[in-house]
C-alpha cells in the first residue's frame, strides 16, 4: 500500500485524528499531505491524490470521494450521529477560542441582527425549540468556513455528483460498502482507533496506545466551559424532542440519520469479527 486518503468530515473528531496520526507518522514511516483546499473539482481533487509516489503517505482534507483512485490506495473515514454534529456547529461557530477569532465575532453579530431566529444567545436545544415555533430554518449557516456545513454523506459522493443532485443515500452506502476501507464513528474513538489499528496496521501501529495513554485526548472536546461572547455552556443532552423535529422537517437529515445508522452497524460488525468487542 502506498497511499491512504481521509477525506476528513469536519465537527466529526477530524482534528483528533490528525493528532493521532501526527504522533504515529514518523515511527510508522509515511508522511502526511495535506489538501490545498477544500472541496476542490473532480481535476484538482485527483491531481492532489494521485501522485506518482513509491512512498507510503496519508493524503487528508476536507474532500469529496475520488472513485478512480489506484487499486493501492485505501480510503477511510469518521462519522457522527448527524444531531450531535449539528449541535457541535452551533457551539463552534461562536467559540473564538476553537476557530478564527474574527470568523467567531462575524458570527455572532450576525446572528445578533437576527433576535428571532438567531439564537446567538441560546443553547441548542433551546435555539432550535425558538426557531421551530417562529417558522424559522432549524438549521443554522455558517458562511465563512464552508466545509463545517458540508452532509457527511457528500463525502462519499464525487464532487459532480453533489453538486448535480445526484449524492443519494443509495450511492453514499455503495461506497461506503466498497470503496472505504474503514469508517469508524465519533461516539466511540478508543474503538475507532483500535479498528482502525487492527486493519490498518502500517500507518495506525501504536495509535491506540498514544490515545489512551493520553487522558487529555481521551475526554477531547471540541468546546468548553462557558463562552464569554454568548453565555453558552453547552449544557443538556439534545432532547428527543428537538432530534425529531430536525429529522422529520430538515430536508436530507432523514437520509443522513439512515446512513449514520448503517455506518454504525458496519463499524461493530467489523469491530465484533475483528474480536475488539469481546
Amino acid at each position: 500500500m502506498t497511499r491512504l486518503v481521509y477525506n476528513r468530515i469536519a465537527k466529526a473528531g477530524s482534528t483528533l485524528m490528525l493528532i493521532i496520526l501526527n504522533a504515529v507518522h514518523k515511527s510508522n514511516n509515511f508522511s502526511m499531505d495535506r489538501c490545498s483546499g477544500t472541496y476542490p473539482s473532480v481535476h484538482q481533487l485527483a491531481s492532489e491524490v494521485i501522485k506518482n509516489t513509491t512512498a507510503k503517505s496519508l493524503f487528508f482534507g476536507h474532500t469529496n470521494h475520488l472513485v478512480d483512485t489506484p487499486s493501492d490506495y485505501k480510503w477511510i473515514n469518521v462519522v457522527r450521529d448527524p444531531i450531535q454534529r449539528l449541535q457541535s456547529l452551533h457551539y463552534y461557530s461562536l467559540d473564538a477560542s476553537r476557530r478564527n477569532s474574527d470568523f467567531a465575532n462575524k458570527e455572532y453579530h450576525n446572528r445578533l441582527k437576527d433576535p428571532v431566529c438567531g439564537c446567538a444567545r441560546l443553547e441548542f436545544d433551546d435555539c432550535i425549540r425558538q426557531r421551530f415555533q417562529s417558522n424559522c430554518s432549524l438549521l443554522g449557516i455558517d458562511n465563512n468556513e464552508p466545509s463545517i456545513n458540508a452532509p457527511s454523506m457528500n463525502h462519499f459522493c464525487e464532487p459532480n455528483e453533489q453538486k448535480a443532485g445526484l449524492c443519494t443515500l443509495d450511492l453514499a452506502l455503495h461506497r461506503l460498502n466498497t470503496r472505504y476501507t474503514a469508517v469508524g464513528i465519533t461516539e466511540d474513538m478508543v474503538l475507532t482507533v483500535a479498528l482502525f489499528e487492527k486493519m490498518l496496521p502500517e500507518f495506525f501501529s501504536g495509535a491506540s496506545k498514544f490515545y489512551t495513554s493520553r487522558s487529555s485526548l481521551v475526554s477531547f472536546e471540541t468546546t468548553k466551559g462557558v463562552n464569554p461572547l454568548t453565555g453558552t455552556s453547552k449544557s443538556g443532552a439534545v432532547s428527543d424532542f428537538v432530534r425529531a423535529l430536525i429529522i422529520e422537517h430538515e430536508p436530507g437529515y432523514k437520509d443522513e440519520m439512515a446512513f449514520y445508522t448503517e455506518v454504525r452497524k458496519l463499524f461493530l460488525k467489523r469491530a465484533c469479527a475483528l474480536g475488539l468487542l469481546d
